[in-house]
């Protein structure tokens, strides 16, 4: 009977050593889990805080590029100089318009009347050789003769 006992105890030692090893693997994957939604918080936690860094970065440096615009455009020689661009533009604009303006050169509403015109007239002539075709086909071929 002894020996039953044994055999007995050891199959209890091992089965305890299973469980222990089996509840030591579970909590490892629980811990590994809650690392891993610790880091994730973590993660999310930076990246809304660089999201809001950048947001108050950029408004920022609108507001300083705004400002900088304003105060070069106050300096009286750029002034001076965005209005010059500005009138030489008036002035090109009013030149390129005197120059093509006495030029035959058609509206829209006349290229869409003389599209009109072409296509009917393409529709005519399909009409023409679509005809032309079907008389050649009935007409009886002439044998040629030769002489000699």
């Amino acid at each position: 009977m002894e020996g039953g006992r044994r055999v007995a105890q050891s199959a209890n030692i091992v089965v305890r050593t299973v469980d222990k090893v089996w509840g030591a693997v579970h909590d490892i994957e629980r811990g590994s889990r809650r690392l891993v939604r610790d880091l994730e918080k973590g993660r999310n936690r930076i990246e809304k805080g660089l999201r809001t860094r950048q947001r108050r970065v950029v408004r920022q440096a609108e507001r300083e590029v705004r400002r900088l615009h304003t105060a070069v455009l106050s300096v009286p020689i750029v002034r001076g100089a965005v209005d010059f661009g500005a009138n030489a533009a008036r002035g090109v604009e009013q030149a390129v318009s005197t120059l093509v303006s006495p030029l035959p050169i058609a509206s829209k509403s006349e290229f869409a009347k003389m599209d009109r015109k072409v296509d009917r007239l393409n529709r005519k002539v399909s009409e023409v050789s679509r005809k032309l075709t079907a008389l050649e086909r009935r007409r009886p071929t002439r044998r040629k003769t030769s002489r000699r």
